[in-house]
């Protein structure tokens, strides 16, 4: 008989002052890396991208290899590699790997104790906690980032529901309708958003009670709980968790949330939709049939496009499992679902088409901006310059997401679980289509035209996040690695370094819509009604609702006459004027002249020419009308030929237009005019290439670099040079 006694296994206990250090250790990882990230975010901090898209800084590059060099050169080493691989990537990485290597040279067997391990009666008050979080953070942003007239986009959609709560989807264009054309608001004899109404329609209930501002982050909490059960579904209850405090932590999430822009309901939607058709293809049940069709049609109603990229990739995974599945009965019914919910919301979308355009298929956005289309013909626009705006708008999201999310999400896919596969490969959509397209927007909340696609990648992020802990848990006996020391790293970094360098200049952007709302205040009565006049707008815009009855309308400087036309038809208002003083170098709003109102012709002809000259801008700019344009900058040059700027515009309208001789005839005469001016010469050179006359395009082209100390000119000048002496041998 044996009499060893079995002795019960000894549990190994973590030893709290080893733990205790280590998150002192990784906290002062990440105040490292974020300080880093603080002094040298630069470009992919700021909320602004179009100074840096390919459209904005090449749009004349000669070669198309010089462009893509130009980008890696000036862009992605010395910000991306340099700034945030540096100080997040390696330094936050550092910071792991010395944690990783005491506890293997201690020969422990650490598992730290984590928020994830919860009481089951706590979990939901976790998530419904975390989700209220959100929904405050962005009702709290969004309150104090607005101080008057909404931003641009915003007041469009806000216009359109308005027209939709009084039974209509346009309204008539006023009399003299040129003096009130907006940002993104068609005003053609009809006046409506150009964008589809599926948002409008969703902000209908906060137009109703007057909170327009909290219908977004109601949506963007709903997203959050829908995340949640993608990801349960999907994988468990750790990495629906994990998958929330990714997009509580995102920054691009929280204040694309505070907007209301259509991009949060979008993104709802898209999670809805893939989530349905998981359901549906498991259940088969009427309530998922619903959902599947209800979420297809709002998103085509919404953002059509994302309504594409989505639904593209999603039916190629229902053929996939009609293929591969034993129940096609389930994944057929789900198709059927699918296809019925895209064929309602195109019925939807065609109807108000036809009300707003007079076409099924024409839509808003078109008859705003016909020229505006997909493809490598949109202002020059070709496959390099379509991959560099990709790559930017990557890079970019790298702040405006937790560390190392896209890379994680990638881990994902090695399970070879086809549902992972099905939400990761949408957004390889989204950059192929936008490679297409020739524009990255101008302010961003992060790179909002991927937001469906980051939003969706949150769930294959947290899987694999946890992938990862395992693995290192295999390999040193470090448990619970992943999770535990990731999200308190994350946490750190995006909350006390990222967070408040994307609000600072949030805010800051946002500021410039509410200059003129500001002025108002201080320069007119609170009881007098006003006209106010644009000379050059900038970030202020004339904001008007079709019924004309806000106590400050605002309009767009045209000619002096026509102004004149225009004020004697509002007796009731009082006229001012907004421009810029250069003796004081800041805006200014001051009384209308009545001189200028009575008798015009007899200003001083230095001012008058000025006049013209912003009108010119104004119709060219802001109306669309280059005849006009062309004819205000002639009257402008007629009153004060030294008026140099209204010359250079009148040049530019020719050489954009195509009329090569007059553009030449005037560039040349500026030249003789006024020699010191160096950027004729470009323009010289560039009609003499177009023309194949090379050898004296690079003489002018030569002649400008030489001259010309700076300038974005320059640098397409050399590449044009490089290009026209290949080519002229």
């Amino acid at each position: 008989m044996n009499d060893t006694k079995t002795k019960p296994p000894q549990k190994e206990k973590s030893s709290i002052p080893f733990i205790f250090f280590i998150y002192i250790l990784l906290a002062t990882s990440c105040v490292l890396s974020g300080r880093w990230l603080v002094r040298n975010a630069g470009i992919f901090a700021d909320i602004l991208t179009s100074n840096y898209g390919a459209n904005w800084l090449f749009d004349e590059i000669a070669e198309p290899t010089n462009a893509f060099q130009q980008f890696l050169t000036r862009f992605l080493i010395p910000h991306f590699i340099k700034f945030y691989v540096v100080g997040v990537y390696l330094i936050l990485g550092i910071g792991i790997l010395i944690i990783l290597a005491i506890c293997f040279l201690s020969k422990k067997s650490i598992d730290i104790p984590g928020w994830m391990i919860l009481p089951d009666k706590y979990r939901k008050a976790v998530l419904y906690s975390l989700c209220v979080t959100a929904f405050l953070a962005m009702v709290i942003i969004a309150y104090s980032t607005r101080s008057g007239n909404l931003p641009f986009d915003e007041f469009s959609y806000v216009l359109q529901s308005k027209l939709m709560l009084s039974g209509k989807l346009h309204a008539e264009s006023p009399p003299m309708r040129e003096f009130y054309q907006t940002a993104h608001i068609i005003n053609n004899g009809k006046w409506y958003s150009k964008y589809t109404l599926g948002w409008p329609l969703l902000l209908i209930p906060g137009m109703l009670l007057k909170i327009p501002l909290v219908v977004n982050p109601i949506i963007a909490m709903v997203t959050m709980l829908m995340i949640f059960l993608l990801a349960r579904f999907l994988y468990d209850e750790k990495t629906a968790f994990i998958s929330l405090f990714a997009v509580l932590l995102m920054p691009a999430f929280i204040l694309c949330g505070a907007t209301m822009m259509n991009h949060t309901s979008a993104g709802l939607f898209a999670v809805l939709l893939v989530y349905s058709v998981f359901r549906d293809v498991a259940k088969n049940s009427m309530k998922w049939h619903i959902l599947t069709a209800i979420s297809a049609a709002m998103l085509v109603n919404i953002r059509p496009v994302d309504a594409a990229l989505v639904c593209i990739p999603t039916f190629l995974y229902l053929l996939f499992s009609l293929i591969k599945s034993k129940d096609r009965k389930n994944v057929l019914s789900t198709i059927v679902s699918l296809g019925f919910g895209l064929l309602l919301g195109g019925l939807f979308l065609g109807i108000g088409n036809y009300i707003q355009n007079g076409s099924f298929t024409k839509l808003s956005f078109s008859v705003y901006n016909p020229d505006e289309k997909w493809g490598f013909k949109m202002e020059g626009h070709t496959p390099i310059r379509g991959l560099w705006n990709v790559i930017y708008s990557v890079l970019r999201m790298t702040y405006w997401t937790v560390p190392f999310f896209l890379e994680l999400s990638i881990l994902a896919l090695f399970e070879k679980k086809r549902k992972t596969g099905l939400i990761w490969w949408i957004f390889p959509c989204y950059l192929l289509f936008f490679i297409g397209y020739y524009t990255i927007g101008g302010g961003e909340h992060g790179s909002r035209y991927l937001y469906v696609g980051y939003i969706l990648l949150s769930v294959p992020f947290a899987r694999g996040l946890i992938l990862l802990g395992e693995f290192i848990k295999n390999r040193i006996k470090f448990k619970g690695f992943s999770y535990k020391l990731f999200i308190p790293a994350s946490i750190i970094i995006m909350l006390f370094f990222i967070y408040p360098q994307v609000y600072k200049n949030t805010t800051n952007f946002l500021s410039q819509y509410y200059i003129m709302d500001r002025m108002e205040k201080n320069v007119i009565p609170p009881d007098q009604k006003s006209l106010v006049f644009l000379f050059h707008s900038g970030f202020v815009d004339t904001m008007n609702y079709p019924d004309l009855k806000a106590d400050n309308l605002r309009v767009i400087f045209l000619e002096p006459e026509k102004n004149s036309e225009l004020i004697k038809s509002y007796s009731d208002r009082k006229p001012y004027v907004y421009y810029f003083d250069f003796a004081r170098q800041s805006n200014v709003l001051v009384p209308y002249s009545n001189e200028l109102i009575e008798s015009p012709e007899k200003s001083d002809k230095n001012f008058l020419s000025w006049a013209y000259f912003n009108a010119g801008l104004n119709y060219e700019i802001r109306v669309g009308d280059s005849a006009k344009s062309e004819q205000c900058f002639l009257r402008a040059i007629e009153l004060d030929p030294d008026n140099m700027a209204a010359r250079l515009n009148l040049s530019f309208n020719y050489y954009k237009k195509g009329d090569l001789k007059k553009a030449e005839k005037s560039y040349s005469n500026i030249i003789k005019q006024n020699p010191n001016i160096t950027t004729p010469l470009y323009y010289l050179g560039r009609i003499e290439g177009k023309q194949g006359n090379y050898k004296k395009a690079v003489s002018y082209l030569n002649e400008y670099i030489k001259r010309e100390k700076q300038g974005k000119l320059k640098s397409k000048a050399v590449g044009w040079v490089v290009y026209y002496n290949k080519i002229g041998q």
